[in-house]
């Protein structure tokens, strides 16, 4: 993460179970979507980039239902 962070940001993350490596700076746009328990969808984008976060969905597929091109894998 970026050193920009306050010490007590990064303790924070660390204390989360996530390594922690102080950088100048982090390099491309990250985009990122929260998955809430009730199924809403929160988007978030990097500032620097003009990513834009997009969530779609369609509701939870039925049993035996599966989401592979792959002919092999039917």
């Amino acid at each position: 993460m970026e050193d920009r962070f306050p010490a007590s940001v990064q303790a924070a993350m660390r204390d989360r179970g996530h390594d922690v490596l102080p950088m100048k700076h982090v390099g491309g746009g990250m985009n990122a979507i929260r998955f809430w328990p009730d199924g809403e969808m929160e988007g978030a984008a990097c500032w620097r980039a003009d990513g834009t976060p997009i969530g779609i969905g369609g509701g939870l597929a039925r049993r035996g239902v599966r989401f592979n091109p792959d002919p092999a894998q039917r």
